[in-house]
Protein backbone atom coordinates (compact mmCIF):
# COMPACT_ATOMS: atom_id res chain seq x y z
CA UNK A 1 0.00 0.00 0.00
CA UNK A 2 1.23 3.08 -1.09
CA UNK A 3 -0.40 7.07 0.72
CA UNK A 4 0.89 9.67 -1.98
CA UNK A 5 1.91 12.87 -0.77
CA UNK A 6 -0.55 15.31 -1.56
CA UNK A 7 0.44 17.94 -0.56
CA UNK A 8 3.48 19.53 0.69
CA UNK A 9 2.21 20.92 4.53
CA UNK A 10 4.34 20.36 7.75
CA UNK A 11 3.97 17.98 10.28
CA UNK A 12 1.18 20.58 12.17
CA UNK A 13 -1.08 20.53 9.85
CA UNK A 14 -3.46 18.01 12.36
CA UNK A 15 -5.87 19.89 14.62
CA UNK A 16 -4.69 19.33 18.24
CA UNK A 17 -7.60 18.45 20.80
CA UNK A 18 -5.57 18.02 24.02
CA UNK A 19 -2.15 18.14 25.55
CA UNK A 20 -1.26 14.73 27.29
CA UNK A 21 1.30 13.08 28.92
CA UNK A 22 2.80 9.37 28.18
CA UNK A 23 5.19 7.66 29.81
CA UNK A 24 8.38 6.23 28.96
CA UNK A 25 10.17 3.25 30.62
CA UNK A 26 14.30 3.85 31.29
CA UNK A 27 16.83 0.73 31.15
CA UNK A 28 16.66 1.72 35.37
CA UNK A 29 12.80 0.36 35.30
CA UNK A 30 12.10 4.20 35.88
CA UNK A 31 9.11 5.49 34.07
CA UNK A 32 9.61 9.13 32.63
CA UNK A 33 6.84 11.35 31.42
CA UNK A 34 6.94 12.28 27.87
CA UNK A 35 4.92 15.55 26.30
CA UNK A 36 2.34 14.70 23.94
CA UNK A 37 -1.28 15.61 22.06
CA UNK A 38 -3.78 14.11 20.97
CA UNK A 39 -4.95 15.13 17.47
CA UNK A 40 -7.50 14.63 14.81
CA UNK A 41 -5.87 13.85 11.71
CA UNK A 42 -7.42 16.06 8.23
CA UNK A 43 -6.26 15.88 4.70
CA UNK A 44 -3.17 17.92 5.53
CA UNK A 45 -1.67 15.25 6.78
CA UNK A 46 -0.39 13.16 3.23
CA UNK A 47 2.49 15.01 3.67
CA UNK A 48 4.15 13.70 7.27
CA UNK A 49 6.94 11.51 7.41
CA UNK A 50 5.51 9.58 9.97
CA UNK A 51 2.17 8.91 8.83
CA UNK A 52 4.13 6.80 5.63
CA UNK A 53 2.72 3.62 5.29
CA UNK A 54 6.07 2.01 5.49
CA UNK A 55 6.92 3.06 9.18
CA UNK A 56 3.24 1.34 9.92
CA UNK A 57 3.66 -2.06 7.56
CA UNK A 58 4.78 -4.28 10.29
CA UNK A 59 1.87 -3.00 12.64
CA UNK A 60 -1.83 -5.05 12.42
CA UNK A 61 -3.92 -2.04 12.10
CA UNK A 62 -1.97 0.97 10.77
CA UNK A 63 -1.56 0.76 7.17
CA UNK A 64 -5.07 -0.17 7.00
CA UNK A 65 -6.46 2.84 9.30
CA UNK A 66 -4.23 5.17 6.61
CA UNK A 67 -5.68 3.67 3.43
CA UNK A 68 -8.84 4.50 4.89
CA UNK A 69 -7.48 8.08 5.87
CA UNK A 70 -6.46 8.72 2.35
CA UNK A 71 -10.17 7.34 0.75
CA UNK A 72 -12.05 9.10 3.09
CA UNK A 73 -10.61 12.34 1.69
CA UNK A 74 -9.15 11.66 -1.65
CA UNK A 75 -11.71 8.71 -2.68
CA UNK A 76 -13.72 10.84 -5.44
CA UNK A 77 -10.15 11.77 -7.50
CA UNK A 78 -8.90 8.26 -6.78
CA UNK A 79 -11.68 5.84 -8.53
CA UNK A 80 -10.25 2.39 -8.00
CA UNK A 81 -10.15 2.94 -4.11
CA UNK A 82 -12.64 1.69 -1.87
CA UNK A 83 -16.07 3.26 -2.36
CA UNK A 84 -17.56 2.03 0.64
CA UNK A 85 -15.91 4.85 2.56
CA UNK A 86 -17.93 7.49 0.38
CA UNK A 87 -20.29 9.45 2.58
CA UNK A 88 -19.37 8.22 5.62
CA UNK A 89 -18.62 10.16 9.26
CA UNK A 90 -15.02 9.03 9.81
CA UNK A 91 -12.50 10.72 12.16
CA UNK A 92 -9.25 9.86 12.34
CA UNK A 93 -7.20 10.39 15.94
CA UNK A 94 -3.29 10.26 16.56
CA UNK A 95 -1.25 10.54 19.44
CA UNK A 96 2.04 12.65 18.76
CA UNK A 97 5.06 13.22 20.61
CA UNK A 98 7.29 16.49 19.90
CA UNK A 99 10.58 15.62 17.66
CA UNK A 100 13.51 17.85 17.08
CA UNK A 101 13.84 17.18 13.22
CA UNK A 102 10.13 16.77 11.80
CA UNK A 103 7.46 18.75 14.88
CA UNK A 104 6.14 15.63 16.23
CA UNK A 105 5.56 11.62 15.61
CA UNK A 106 2.83 9.60 15.61
CA UNK A 107 2.93 6.49 18.01
CA UNK A 108 -0.95 5.55 18.23
CA UNK A 109 -3.62 6.12 15.65
CA UNK A 110 -7.10 5.69 16.16
CA UNK A 111 -10.67 5.01 13.49
CA UNK A 112 -13.92 6.19 14.68
CA UNK A 113 -17.03 5.58 12.51
CA UNK A 114 -20.41 8.27 13.65
CA UNK A 115 -23.82 6.64 13.57
CA UNK A 116 -26.91 7.36 14.68
CA UNK A 117 -26.97 6.26 17.74
CA UNK A 118 -22.96 5.23 18.56
CA UNK A 119 -19.46 5.20 17.36
CA UNK A 120 -17.80 2.42 16.26
CA UNK A 121 -14.13 2.41 17.43
CA UNK A 122 -13.05 0.29 14.17
CA UNK A 123 -9.50 0.49 14.43
CA UNK A 124 -6.65 1.06 17.19
CA UNK A 125 -2.80 0.54 16.75
CA UNK A 126 0.03 1.46 18.45
CA UNK A 127 3.36 1.87 17.00
CA UNK A 128 4.87 -0.96 18.99
CA UNK A 129 8.27 -2.56 18.14
CA UNK A 130 9.30 0.51 16.24
CA UNK A 131 11.78 3.01 17.96
CA UNK A 132 10.07 6.01 17.53
CA UNK A 133 8.00 4.33 19.85
CA UNK A 134 10.00 2.25 21.78
CA UNK A 135 9.26 1.94 25.72
CA UNK A 136 6.54 4.27 25.34
CA UNK A 137 2.86 3.37 27.03
CA UNK A 138 -0.27 5.31 27.08
CA UNK A 139 -0.53 6.37 23.39
CA UNK A 140 -3.68 3.87 22.67
CA UNK A 141 -5.42 4.38 25.70
CA UNK A 142 -5.02 8.09 24.66
CA UNK A 143 -7.20 7.54 21.76
CA UNK A 144 -9.82 5.95 23.52
CA UNK A 145 -9.90 8.98 25.74
CA UNK A 146 -10.20 10.95 22.28
CA UNK A 147 -12.90 9.03 21.20
CA UNK A 148 -15.24 9.23 24.57
CA UNK A 149 -14.66 13.20 24.26
CA UNK A 150 -16.19 12.74 20.40
CA UNK A 151 -19.23 10.67 21.26
CA UNK A 152 -19.71 13.06 24.30
CA UNK A 153 -19.42 16.30 22.16
CA UNK A 154 -21.99 14.26 19.44
CA UNK A 155 -24.23 13.10 22.37
CA UNK A 156 -24.20 9.49 21.12
CA UNK A 157 -25.73 6.89 23.52
CA UNK A 158 -22.38 4.26 23.45
CA UNK A 159 -18.74 3.73 22.05
CA UNK A 160 -18.61 0.27 20.65
CA UNK A 161 -15.53 -1.98 19.59
CA UNK A 162 -14.87 -5.44 18.63
CA UNK A 163 -11.94 -6.25 19.91
CA UNK A 164 -9.00 -9.03 18.81
CA UNK A 165 -8.03 -11.63 20.66
CA UNK A 166 -5.00 -10.06 21.35
CA UNK A 167 -5.98 -6.70 22.32
CA UNK A 168 -8.58 -7.95 24.71
CA UNK A 169 -6.88 -7.49 28.17
CA UNK A 170 -6.02 -4.01 27.17
CA UNK A 171 -9.46 -2.82 26.34
CA UNK A 172 -10.24 -4.90 29.99
CA UNK A 173 -7.73 -2.65 31.50
CA UNK A 174 -9.55 0.65 30.35
CA UNK A 175 -12.64 -0.74 32.41
CA UNK A 176 -14.89 -0.51 29.41
CA UNK A 177 -17.59 -2.72 29.56
CA UNK A 178 -17.10 -6.49 28.23
CA UNK A 179 -19.84 -8.18 26.62
CA UNK A 180 -18.46 -11.20 25.08
CA UNK A 181 -20.80 -12.96 22.58
CA UNK A 182 -19.55 -16.79 21.52
CA UNK A 183 -16.13 -16.27 20.28
CA UNK A 184 -16.29 -12.07 19.93
CA UNK A 185 -15.04 -10.19 22.32
CA UNK A 186 -17.36 -6.39 22.17
CA UNK A 187 -16.75 -3.69 24.21
CA UNK A 188 -18.79 -0.62 25.22
CA UNK A 189 -18.76 2.84 26.62
CA UNK A 190 -22.15 3.86 27.71
CA UNK A 191 -23.18 7.35 28.14
CA UNK A 192 -23.58 7.22 31.96
CA UNK A 193 -19.73 6.55 32.16
CA UNK A 194 -18.47 9.18 29.77
CA UNK A 195 -17.92 11.53 32.53
CA UNK A 196 -16.16 8.93 34.89
CA UNK A 197 -14.40 7.20 32.35
CA UNK A 198 -12.91 10.75 31.11
CA UNK A 199 -11.85 12.01 34.48
CA UNK A 200 -10.05 9.02 34.95
CA UNK A 201 -8.01 8.88 31.98
CA UNK A 202 -7.33 12.76 32.35
CA UNK A 203 -5.87 12.25 35.58
CA UNK A 204 -3.94 9.26 34.80
CA UNK A 205 -2.55 11.62 31.86
CA UNK A 206 -3.02 14.90 32.86
CA UNK A 207 -5.11 15.60 29.97
CA UNK A 208 -6.47 19.04 29.48
CA UNK A 209 -7.78 21.28 26.04
CA UNK A 210 -4.76 22.11 24.02
CA UNK A 211 -5.32 25.99 24.29
CA UNK A 212 -4.59 25.69 27.82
Amino acid sequence: MEIKNVNNSNNFASRRLFNTTLFKKGADGVKKPIKAFIAELTPDDFSRADLKSEVWKKTKFGEDILQDLCDTYYGEAQPLLRPSLAGEDIRFFAVEVPDAQTGVKTIALGEAKVRDEFIVLDRLQALNGHEEAEHLSGGGTNILYAISALVKKMKRALVTLESCSDAVDFYKKSEMTYEPRGKNSFFRLYQDKYDEFMKKLGNKFGITPFNQ
